[in-house]
């Protein structure tokens, strides 16, 4: 459904981010390993390019599901007066339209039902997005951290062998998933 980052680094990026880092280990020799530079900006645009089709995607499917919730909600409220209309009337028959009452009644109390369980299986389901869409946007953070180590590696690899563990990733401000009022759809036509 979301567009989740890679588990590797393709062949091609993996070439160029070690061919950044030589040029930037023979510019930056003095610079920390957190420094910016062209080759971690180039990462950061990737990974959030992806981070914001990943925004798209779930802004579009709570939309849609918002809009149901509130289709859902403006029907319940009509039914619900609906089964108030027939509950006003009902002490005034006998017969044949007391049992036709009731019978309406009983249908409009099921359609009622019905739609409480669709509002609350859209709140769910609008809930598990939310939650797919997070782990979306973590993968991608994960992936920056991947990239970000395959260009550190030779930017201070230096000599063969020589490479140290100590290094600091460059600081990323991944994207934020979009808030969405869930108490909204949270609504039971009152």
């Amino acid at each position: 459904m979301f567009t989740f980052a890679p588990a590797t680094v393709r062949f091609w990026i993996r070439l160029r981010l070690n061919s950044l880092g030589r040029g930037d280990a023979r510019k930056f020799k003095d610079a920390l390993d957190s420094t910016p530079t062209h080759a971690t900006l180039f990462i950061q645009s990737m990974v959030q390019a992806g981070q914001h089709a990943v925004n798209q995607r779930y802004l579009e499917q709570a939309r849609q599901l918002l809009q149901a919730i509130s289709v859902a909600n403006s029907s319940l409220r009509f039914h619900q007066n609906e089964l108030a209309a027939l509950a006003r009337l009902a002490p005034g028959l006998k017969g044949r339209l007391l049992d036709k009452n009731a019978g309406l009644q009983a249908t409009e109390k099921r359609k009622i039902d019905d739609l409480q369980n669709q509002i609350a299986s859209n709140s769910k389901i609008l809930e598990l997005l939310a939650l797919e869409a997070q782990s979306a946007l973590d993968s991608w953070v994960s992936y920056y951290e991947l990239l970000t180590s395959v260009y550190l590696r030779k930017r201070i690899g230096g000599k063969r062998g020589s490479v140290s563990l100590e290094a600091d990733l460059p600081v990323f401000e991944g994207v934020s998933l979009p808030e969405i009022d869930l108490d909204f759809s949270r609504g039971k036509g009152e």
